[in-house]
């Protein structure tokens, strides 16, 4: 457009340039390089959300099984404890069975020394009263004189044994250091995880 200054006349006519603006909503063209670098942008997050989501399921499911095997070592430690109680007293039943048995055996073999030696004192018991009896005739001898039963008497006491028949010794002999070996060194933890050997070197500093 040819646009006259206000105030009048002019010597010559003033050309300006008006600028159009852009219509609203009017389409804009785009670099073919910025498009395809918006596309690679927008598929790169996707791509990132995708491995979130599913380190975020990875660690979830990890926890829960983790938990889980907490839960299953607790109960089956209270299992193994309630076995090892049960082995440990299983044979502690044993021992005092044992133990009985022992304390029965010593009756029994008391019992038959004690009758062999009571019927080897009533034997000399016995005898003697018989020299009681010949040592009395001879102090105060009578018309008949003993002879056939002093020699009956001393035959007699050639026979027996002036010794006790039992010996009086007793023993008990035990393999300690085999049974606190074998009590010791009884029964054992397995498990697949390395915690065995931190047990296995707590044992080792701590025994």
């Amino acid at each position: 457009r040819d646009l006259v200054p206000a105030g009048g006349r002019s010597s010559g006519r003033v050309r300006l340039k008006v600028k159009r603006r852009r219509r609203v909503g009017a389409k804009t063209k785009m670099n073919p390089t910025h498009a395809q670098g918006g596309e690679t942008t927008n598929i790169q997050f996707k791509d990132s959300l995708t491995n979130c989501m599913q380190a975020k399921r990875d660690l979830e499911m990890a926890i829960n099984t983790i938990i889980q095997a907490e839960q299953e070592m607790k109960a089956n430690s209270h299992e193994v404890k309630f076995q090892i109680h049960s082995c440990i007293s299983r044979h502690m039943e044993c021992l005092r069975s044992r133990e009985v048995c022992l304390l029965e055996q010593i009756d029994l073999v008391q019992q038959l020394k004690e009758e062999t030696l009571h019927q080897q004192i009533q034997q000399l018991y016995w005898l003697l009263g018989q020299f009681n009896c010949l040592i009395h005739q001879l102090e105060y001898p009578q018309n008949n004189q003993p002879i056939n039963q002093i020699t009956a008497c001393l035959e007699r006491l050639k026979d027996l044994t002036l010794k006790p028949e039992e010996s009086p010794v007793l023993n008990f002999e035990a393999d300690i250091p085999s049974l606190r070996q074998a009590i010791t060194s009884f029964g054992a933890i397995k498990t697949p995880v390395t915690v065995l050997n931190f047990l296995a070197i707590r044992i080792f500093f701590f025994n």
